[in-house]
């Protein structure tokens, strides 16, 4: 025979509104504008996301200009650099380079060409980008696959 179970929810008091909005909501109506507020911002980020990305495809396939293999290397290098910092600074134990960098390329090679059209992009038409506008791209580049 089954047995069942009841989860008994916490009751929607202020002191538990308080806890869960971390002190920015009091009551049921400012914890609903709180999550209306959240969900809006994390919906129009990931849509300017979706924008960006498209963007960078269409000029990836307009555009399929040869890239330095030194440009190439130098990505995979920050790739490698980014599992390193993942991992406190080292590299796990058994992390196999020659395979990331094989399982890698494409991407490393799809994201040099990205620079070289950027940088394009921002020459010809004058554009000035500051570090606020830089820090989200990087952000939201894809992580390379480990081994």
């Amino acid at each position: 025979m089954r047995e069942t179970k009841r989860r008994e929810l916490p009751a929607l008091d202020a002191e538990f509104i308080q806890k869960i909005s971390r002190g920015q909501a009091s009551d049921e109506a400012g914890l609903r504008e709180l999550v209306r507020k959240e969900l809006q911002a994390r919906w129009d980020q990931e849509s300017r996301e979706l924008l960006e990305q498209e963007i960078m495809h269409r000029l990836l396939t307009l555009h399929p200009i040869p890239v330095p293999e030194s440009a190439v290397e130098m990505v995979l290098d920050e790739f490698v650099e980014d599992v390193r910092q993942r991992n406190n600074g080292r590299l796990p134990e058994d992390f196999d380079e020659t395979a990331f960098r094989h399982a890698n390329r494409a991407l490393a090679e799809q994201q040099a060409r990205w620079k070289f059209i950027f940088d394009k992009v921002v020459e010809t038409f004058g554009i000035e980008v500051t570090e606020e506008d830089i820090q989200p791209s990087l952000k939201s580049r894809p992580i390379p696959k480990a081994g």
